[in-house]
Formats: structure tokens, C-alpha cells, sequence
């Protein structure tokens, strides 16, 4: 679908030398909890049945289950979810591009060239930015629960 979680080795050397290059200040950020942040709803079903001893917790009697509502870690399909929500926000909200050659690097273009880069894996992201790009993503801290920039 989307395939967010390969930076590419090549792709993160790329925006490290550029940023090197244009003296971007250079950060890493994590989500915390990310596929719980998914904002595309389940396409499917999936009901989980609690352990016996741990069905108090849920306050649910045995022949009762619990419908999952949001992806979580160990659903096979759950990166596509995160991967729709972060790929809408960097080209939505922030106004970046993918590049052509890979999917999961992205640029934000100004008036005087490139003013940011972003590589994404996962709910991992690692950005080269000047101080105009770094403000815009803050957007990202305030939309989802993650880390502090690194």
C-alpha cells in the first residue's frame, strides 16, 4: 500500500548529507503509540476474546468478547492504517512531496530552494529542516502524542 516503514538506507544517508549540506538542523521524532492514532477506521472486523482470568478487567461476562476498534501492534494490517494517517498529514498538512525515488522521503520546497526533508519508518520520522520548516512541524507534535524532537 503505502510502505512508510523502509527508509531506505540510501534515502537516510541522502538526508543527512543534504542537510549537512544547506546547514538544516537536523531532528528525530517518535509516536508514541502510533497505530492507536490512526485515524482511517477498521475495514474489518476482528473481535478478541480476553483471557478467563482477565475478563474482570473488561467487566464482561463469558460469552461475551470485545470488538477492536483501533489498530494495534500484532494485527498484521495495522502499519497500512498508520501509514494512510502519516502519509495524509506530511502531504496534507505539512505540504510536502514524496520523492520519486522513494515513498517514504518526502521534500518541502520554498522560495529559495528545498526548506525541509522528512524520512519516515514507521512512527519514526527524521527530518533536515531550516527554522521556517522546523515551526510548520510542529504541527506534527501537536496532532499526535509522540516524543519531543531529538
Amino acid at each position: 500500500m503505502f510502505n512508510l516503514s523502509a527508509l531506505r538506507q540510501r534515502s537516510t544517508k541522502m538526508l543527512v548529507s543534504t542537510s549537512a549540506v544547506f546547514s538544516f538542523c537536523f531532528y528525530a521524532q517518535d509516536v508514541n503509540q502510533s497505530y492507536l492514532q490512526s485515524m482511517e477506521q477498521m475495514t474489518r472486523d476482528i473481535y478478541l476474546l480476553p483471557r478467563a482470568e482477565d475478563k474482570h478487567f473488561f467487566k464482561i461476562s463469558d460469552d461475551e468478547v470485545l470488538l477492536l476498534l483501533r489498530p494495534l501492534y500484532g494485527i498484521c494490517n495495522a502499519e497500512d492504517y498508520w501509514a494512510a494517517t502519516m502519509t495524509a498529514h506530511i502531504t496534507q498538512d505539512l505540504g510536502l512531496a514524496p520523492t520519486r525515488g522513494h515513498p517514504a522521503l518526502y521534500v518541502k520546497d520554498g522560495a529559495a530552494g528545498a526548506d525541509g526533508l522528512l524520512g519516515t519508518y514507521v512512527d519514526d520520522t527524521i527530518l533536515g529542516s531550516n527554522d521556517d520548516f522546523q515551526v510548520l512541524t510542529e504541527a506534527t507534535l501537536s496532532l499526535f502524542d509522540g516524543k519531543p524532537l531529538m
